[in-house]
């Protein structure tokens, strides 16, 4: 009876061992024809990526560089320099500066670089700098 019970396990250790194999190479030969195949024209990239150099920065730009990107008007352009400093791009969001159409339209151009290397030393300087805007009349 041992014997027997053996064997089967045997057998189906074998079967699963072909299974495997025969599935590896259908694998490996799906690669291979998705490659030849020719690709479809109606994708579209989701990022488009920016060169460094052309980046604009929030925090120093003037009004005319900001006009230039897609989306900002005269009035968004004057928003923007009157929210400075930002702690990042992000910041345009979180404070309401710009709406989300406005932000996703500019968020690959433009960048808010900060003015020390490190995050104390920024945040330092950023609640300095809110003080100094809510002593202003």
């Amino acid at each position: 009876m041992t014997l027997k019970r053996f064997s089967n396990a045997l057998a189906a250790v074998a079967m699963l061992f072909c299974a495997s194999t025969a599935s590896a190479a259908e694998a490996a030969a799906k690669p291979a024809a998705a490659a030849s195949a020719p690709l479809a024209t109606s994708i579209k990239p989701t990022h488009i990526p920016v060169p460094k150099g052309k980046l604009v920065d929030i925090n120093t730009a003037n009004k005319a560089a900001l006009m230039k990107l897609p989306g900002i008007s005269d009035a968004l352009a004057d928003k923007i320099i009157a929210g400075r400093p930002y702690g990042s791009k992000t910041w345009l969001l979180s404070y309401s500066v710009i709406d989300g159409a406005a932000y996703d339209s500019i968020k690959a151009r433009i960048e808010a670089k900060q003015p020390f290397k490190t995050a104390a030393e920024n945040v330092a300087y950023f609640e300095k700098m809110k003080k100094q805007k809510a002593a202003k009349p």
